[in-house]
């Protein structure tokens, strides 16, 4: 008998991304539970406990058996920002410390903490005959990131090192570029009456009555909380079909996001930085798989269509629960 099957009785997947987290429960042989919450775990500034008590919190709403751990407990969680060993060693130490945990010393459990988009890399791009398929990784949700793997199982990175530095074309990106020009709509750069109206409007109901014309705390919002400013993208998305300024605007942030996808493709002739020549040395059409709401809103797939119409790519979205699925199946081999 396999060993871990008698000390493990409960296995959770867990994929939490900037603002939304999707768990799978799985007790024993039963079939798994699928709870979605619109909550992030990602740890801010080192509150490694915080994330933690977080977690615990929404596995105690969780439906299920959850409460018999008498065997063991095994779980793998995909989380924005954990890309760092040591950060992933001190939230497993976070997680152990919880009450449960700690005081049951009979109770075992086993962890696997990844950042959600090397576990959305293993869910997304499958084996092929002869190993890791190549292909080219864009998410762009809350932030934005973008992997590539060769032929050979290579994986490499660009992007994803925060608003401050990166996450092009997410939706904070695209979220703060439209607040920007609705401060300056107040500030009487635009007219009220202007292009940009029908955009400041949905904005303005974000905002609480007192916020909607105090500059000041517009701005201290924005720089407190990211998941407001990425939230205004949806705005911007929804107006896009009958306000060309914010189409505009989509296309303006995306354009930095293609530049990072281009010179992936283009890396055959490149030999410095992150890319390495022949990075997608491989038979084409190479595979852009698309995972997160901004890389695939039909309005993002169209404009990568124009972008690299000269260019034999492949686009293939990736499913929703796909790496909260692939986070359950690691959970599963997790154990002594």
């Amino acid at each position: 008998m396999d060993d871990r099957s008698s000390n493990v009785s409960t296995y959770i997947g867990i994929d939490g991304g900037g603002s939304t987290t999707r768990i799978l429960v799985q007790r024993d042989d039963e079939s798994p539970l699928y709870f979605e919450y619109p909550i992030s775990l990602k740890v801010r500034n080192g509150d490694f406990a915080s994330s933690a008590e977080q977690l615990r919190t929404l596995l105690a709403g969780v439906p299920s058996e959850r409460g018999r751990l008498s065997d063991g407990l095994s779980i793998a969680i995909g989380l924005s920002g954990m890309s760092r060993a040591e950060d992933q060693d001190m939230l497993k130490a976070a997680i152990r410390a919880l009450p449960e945990l700690a005081a049951a010393p009979s109770v075992h459990a086993w962890l696997h903490i990844e950042s959600d988009a090397t576990l959305t890399l293993k869910a997304a791009i499958p084996n092929g005959e002869r190993g890791r398929e190549p292909g080219i990784l864009l998410i762009a949700g809350t932030g934005s990131v973008v992997y590539y793997q060769t032929a050979g199982g290579h994986v490499g990175r660009i992007g994803g090192w925060g608003p401050m530095l990166s996450d092009e074309g997410s939706g904070y990106r695209i979220g703060l570029r439209a607040l920007r020009r609705y401060i300056r709509v107040l500030d009487g750069v635009y007219p009220r009456a202007s292009a940009h109206a029908g955009l400041s409007a949905a904005i303005a109901q974000r905002l609480s009555p007192e916020e909607r014309e105090d500059r000041l705390a517009i701005a201290r919002r924005a720089a407190s909380d990211p998941a407001f400013v990425a939230s205004i993208a949806r705005d911007v998305f929804d107006a896009a079909p009958e306000l060309p300024g914010a189409r505009d605007l989509i296309h303006e942030e995306l354009v930095d996001l293609f530049v990072i996808v281009l010179s992936v493709i283009r890396s055959n002739a490149l030999s410095v930085g992150a890319l390495s020549v022949g990075a997608l040395s491989g038979p084409k059409p190479y595979k852009l798989y698309l995972s997160g709401s901004i890389a695939k809103h039909p309005i993002t797939q169209e404009a990568i269509r124009m972008s690299f119409e000269e260019s034999d790519l492949t686009l293939v979205l990736v499913d929703d629960l796909a790496p909260c699925a692939k986070a359950l199946e690691i959970a599963k081999e997790l154990g002594p």
